[in-house]
């Protein structure tokens, strides 16, 4: 793996969130690379905070299963940003993300079989995400290695106005 600062690595790691997010058309409060608790940076959804609750939610309703997919790719495509940024897996910085995702796919899933399919289908789809949007990585990340922390306004001017 190159010498990249971790600084460098989160700013890419929050940036995939975003641009994911982004792209999708999800709002989001800010983008940050400030450390805080147990994370090294983060982003804040509007909708709902930064959990799903099974009560705010509805297998048979449409879109709240695609939310949930939606939130799914937003969160692997962190740890794929920043896999593509260094050549190599972080698992330490993506575990939360997983957990996240797992813990999401739960929701939607029957079984461990489905939920393993359902997993693999949604970071597929994380990687397009993120190969497609790069150069839009790169500009965010850019940003929030500057300002530390960027609210959506602003995270959406570096990425080129509104999307979906």
């Amino acid at each position: 793996m190159p010498d990249i600062n971790q600084d460098r690595v989160t700013a890419y790691h929050e940036a995939g969130h975003a641009v994911a997010a982004w792209t999708f058309g999800m709002r989001f409060k800010r983008v940050t690379i400030v450390p805080k608790d147990d994370s090294l940076g983060s982003l804040t959804l509007s909708m709902w905070g930064t959990s799903v609750s099974p009560d705010l939610l509805s297998t048979d309703d449409a879109e709240d299963v695609e939310y949930i997919r939606r939130r799914i790719v937003v969160s692997l495509a962190g740890g794929l940003a920043e896999e593509v940024l260094t050549g190599a897996p972080n698992d330490t910085m993506r575990s939360h993300d997983l957990h996240s995702a797992v813990d999401l796919a739960g929701y939607v899933t029957r079984s461990l079989e489905d939920m393993e399919e359902y997993l693999d289908s949604a970071s597929l789809s994380a990687s397009e995400v993120v190969r497609g949007n790069w150069a839009v990585i790169e500009a965010l990340a850019g940003a929030l290695l500057e300002h530390r922390t960027l609210n959506f306004e602003r995270a959406t001017a570096v990425m080129g106005g509104n999307h979906a």
